[in-house]
């Protein structure tokens, strides 16, 4: 790859940046910072809803 001048990414294989979860769960938490769930009950819904 260096020989071709082809950059590389420096990162360790099981960064939380390379998964797709982490983006999932980022969105999730985003939209509940907006709209804060009271109860148990309802943060289920609105997990359910997202």
């Amino acid at each position: 790859m260096e020989e071709n001048n082809v950059p590389l990414l420096r990162r360790v294989s099981s960064s939380p940046y390379l998964s797709p979860i982490e983006t999932l769960w980022y969105e999730m938490k985003k939209v509940l910072r907006q709209h804060p769930a009271r109860t148990i009950t309802e943060l289920r819904q609105k997990l359910q809803e997202i």
